[in-house]
């Protein structure tokens, strides 16, 4: 039984995190040797993304955990499906965990573009100092 911690189509979990950890859980008889998993990253209909291919391991551990080497596309639903291998034989593929990845910032203009910048979803820090700044045709504002 494999089990990604992600949640469905209608609601994606959201994550500000270009490249998260995918964390699965693996379950067999006792002691079983897991050889290999692979991890496949699609889009909203189902065309891949990324495709780990074949990844050699060996666990008896009952939890796998891959990060992406590319950053995920942001503002799009994706899909990710698992699947692993004992000593003999590959997995089903696991049933798709769905996530969204959102951009640390999000800018939005709430007046004509040379008057302000309204920023939301910030990750900003209370007490500490953080500079914004924006380019547009060659001017920065901050």
């Amino acid at each position: 039984m494999r089990k990604i911690y992600l949640r469905n189509a209608v609601n994606p979990t959201q994550s500000s995190i270009n490249k998260p950890s995918i964390t699965w859980s693996q379950t067999d008889a006792a002691l079983t040797q897991f050889t290999a998993y692979q991890v496949n990253v699609l889009d909203e209909t189902g065309g891949i993304i990324h495709d780990t291919g074949e990844i050699k391991t060996s666990t008896i551990v009952t939890n796998g955990t891959w990060i992406p080497s590319n950053a995920s596309p942001t503002f799009e639903p994706i899909q990710i499906k698992v699947r692993v291998k004992d000593e003999t034989m590959w997995s089903e593929w696991s049933n798709a965990g769905w996530m969204e990845i959102v951009s640390m910032f999000s800018l939005r203009s709430t007046q004509p573009l040379d008057n302000s910048i309204e920023i939301s979803q910030s990750k900003i820090t209370a007490g500490e100092t953080a500079t914004v700044k924006l380019s547009v045709y060659g001017n920065v504002y901050s």
